[in-house]
């Protein structure tokens, strides 16, 4: 018997406007569950395994809140990312029944999960991934208690809680950031991490994964290629030399990407493009194709972002020193 597998998202707000293809890729792996915690009451195809729980954020902040004698510093949803950890004791009525349960984005496409989280995997390892746009825990009391443990000393998971601003408790390396990865490593336990996702960077117009965007290897492929999305499976297609490759993965994570969303219509489509800045519907995928869909190289949407940063910088500053 395959064991269970829960992932939670809470989000707030308003969902981004892809929101209905990741629902899509979720409905492909019907295996593992999802609890999508929100106050967005907004009428989406929900697929049987993805179960909306409608809860606001001052709500979860109070429960949150009831498993700590020290005041919890949460401002806005985006700081739940150092909560994440906790999720295991924060949602334990719902998680109880799996085996597994982890945390993930929303800001991503699913490939076939199954296909990469492996029985022997799940067997073998207490944690699954380091990063914060999906990770994955044995669900028993000394894994789910174990963001608590100490580093150098300090009870870090208390400092990420109770002061503002986003400490990464949640992701990284252990030799980079005193988090959850880091108490693993202390405590002994080995994590598995390997690169069975796209992680796109938000630097780059052409799709290039983030971790590896110095390799020549990677640099290459980012030139020539296109996701797609086939009847729950996830291809990554390159051109190489006119010959067209494929590798497959378990998702792409699109972090503070501007998409477009052309699909016709999401709820029959059977495959789809993803590419740098937009889904459509599927066409043929060839070597001429392919070019084609890179050839717009100006990340305008980046480029905009920037100089908006700059000129809120500028004023800001501008108006301290006026003072």
């Amino acid at each position: 018997m395959k064991k269970t597998i829960a992932l939670v998202i809470p989000y707030f707000g308003k969902f981004h406007n892809y929101f209905s293809i990741f629902l899509k890729s979720c409905a492909y792996n019907p295996t593992v569950d999802f609890f999508v915690f929100t106050d967005i009451v907004e009428n989406y195809d929900y697929p049987p395994n993805v179960h909306r729980v409608i809860m606001s954020f001052t709500a979860l902040k109070e429960r949150i809140q009831k498993l700590y004698d020290f005041e919890i510093v949460l401002n806005e949803p985006y700081d739940l990312c150092d909560f994440k950890v906790a999720y295991g004791e924060i949602f334990q009525e719902y998680l109880e029944p799996y085996d597994f349960w982890g945390f993930c984005d929303c800001d991503l496409i699913y490939g076939d999960i199954r296909h990469f989280l492996t029985e022997e995997l799940l067997e073998k390892y207490e944690k699954l991934f380091m990063r914060g746009h999906f990770t994955l825990f044995r669900n028993v009391a000394e894994v789910n208690q174990l963001y608590r443990n100490e580093i150098d000393g300090v009870k870090q998971y208390e400092v990420a809680f109770s002061e503002a601003g986003a400490h990464h408790f949640d992701e990284g390396y252990p030799e980079d950031v005193p988090g959850i990865n880091r108490i693993f490593q202390d405590a002994g336990i080995a994590v598995f991490d390997e690169y069975y996702f796209a992680d796109i960077d938000v630097e780059h117009y052409a799709f290039r994964q983030s971790d590896l965007k110095d390799t020549e290897q990677e640099q290459r492929k980012e030139k020539q290629s296109v996701f797609a999305w086939e009847q729950g499976k996830l291809y990554r297609y390159y051109s190489e030399n006119n010959v067209i490759r494929k590798e497959e993965f378990m998702y792409i994570h699109l972090q503070k990407r501007k998409m477009k969303n052309l699909i016709l219509n999401v709820k029959q489509a059977e495959q789809f493009l993803i590419m740098p800045n937009k889904f459509t519907d599927y066409v043929n995928i060839n070597a001429g194709n392919i070019k084609r869909f890179n050839r717009n190289r100006i990340y305008i949407s980046r480029i905009y972002l920037r100089v908006k940063t700059g000129i809120v910088r500028r004023i800001s500053f501008g108006g301290k020193n006026a003072k």
